[in-house]
């Protein structure tokens, strides 16, 4: 059992820098033990860094199967089905996250269903309980902005602008700030 455990820290260690590597170990655990949840855990989050979304659903799928207690597992299955457009699987998994860890990030990315399916109203409500319970939640309130201007609410833009200069949406410098 230590053994399994080293070489599953090993491969959470090459996870970034040589992904490969962290496949290849989790491939042999699961040649072992196909039932390994903590291996699938790995081979679903490889596959999501590599935007393999749609492969990535059976094995967060067969996780929260094995390990339905896991609260990531069932948010990582949500952001697959949400990366593959498939919102209410989404938001169910997403809601099945939150029934086991009351956390801002599940609530935000519940309100971003909403919000793909146009459904501002309930983007909006789903955000603001995200940002009362993490009122610094980045996320929460661009998705709070997005909804707000969807809706005509122009004091959306200051949410919208806590979205600027992060990993999807650079700051230009040239471009003027509005008011």
């Amino acid at each position: 059992m230590e053994v399994l455990k080293d070489r599953l820290a090993v491969a959470y260690e090459l996870l970034n820098d040589e992904p490969d590597a962290a496949h290849g170990i989790a491939n042999d655990i699961l040649r072992d033990d196909p039932d390994n949840a903590a291996a699938l855990f790995l081979i679903g989050v490889l596959l999501c860094k590599t935007n393999r979304y749609g492969y990535a659903i059976p094995v967060w799928e067969k996780v929260t199967k094995l390990k339905p207690e896991k609260a990531g597992a069932w948010n990582n299955l949500g952001m697959a089905h949400q990366e593959c457009g498939q919102q209410e699987k989404a938001r169910e998994a997403f809601k099945r996250a939150l029934a086991i860890n009351h956390c801002a990030d599940y609530l935000g990315n519940i309100a971003v269903t909403y919000n793909e399916q146009g459904n501002y109203a309930e983007g909006v409500r789903w955000a603001k309980k995200a940002i009362a319970l993490d009122p610094k939640h980045a996320g929460a309130t661009a998705t709070l902005g997005f909804c707000q201007i969807a809706t005509g609410d122009w004091s959306g833009w200051k949410n919208y602008e806590s979205a600027l200069g992060g990993k999807f949406r650079k700051r230009e410098d040239f471009a003027p700030d509005w008011d």
